[in-house]
């Protein structure tokens, strides 16, 4: 795992979860390379990993629209995906909604530290000036640190780890 952002996941997956070595059922969105085959050594996994794009990932998944019943997951690894995400609203709800009961949602995004509130413009559709606001021609959003504050409007149980203090 070259990334930085695919080391942390990589290391809170590790120290907090049994995803490597236990018996779940899991969903993992754009998956990074190393992550996803450490989890398929885990042969009492039960393993799903998806993204919108068919080429990057085994299957075909729209995070606004999971193909999946309700309560099924106990584990989702949603790792730098909801910055690309136009209906954040209905992303969530449907992670909620394919989450088990006691589930664990693992959600990062890049987050800019001197940003009080996050920066979106559904107008804004251009790559250039996506570049210019949101950092990444790709995104349709640039999170601020009303991140967690963000999470809890739907009604989700945010659990905040700094990994400068690890």
């Amino acid at each position: 795992m070259s990334k930085d952002k695919d080391r942390m996941v990589y290391f809170y997956i590790n120290k907090y979860t049994n995803i490597f070595t236990g018996k779940n059922v899991i969903l993992h969105f754009a998956p990074e390379r190393g992550i996803k085959r450490k989890i398929q050594k885990n042969k009492q996994a039960i393993y799903y990993n998806g993204d919108i794009n068919p080429n990057f990932a085994d299957m075909q998944i729209d995070i606004t629209d999971i193909k999946f019943s309700d309560n099924t997951f106990d584990y989702i690894i949603c790792n730098h995906v909801l910055e690309h995400v136009l209906n954040e609203k209905q992303a969530i709800s449907e992670l909620k909604r394919v989450s088990k009961p006691l589930g664990k949602i693992i959600i990062t995004v890049p987050i800019c530290i001197s940003n009080d509130k996050t920066v979106e413009d559904e107008k804004v559709t251009l790559p250039d000036e996506r570049m210019r606001l949101f950092c990444q021609h790709d995104h349709v959003r640039l999170y601020g640190k009303d991140f967690k504050d963000r999470l809890k409007k739907y009604v989700l149980d945010v659990s905040v780890y700094n990994f400068e203090n690890e």
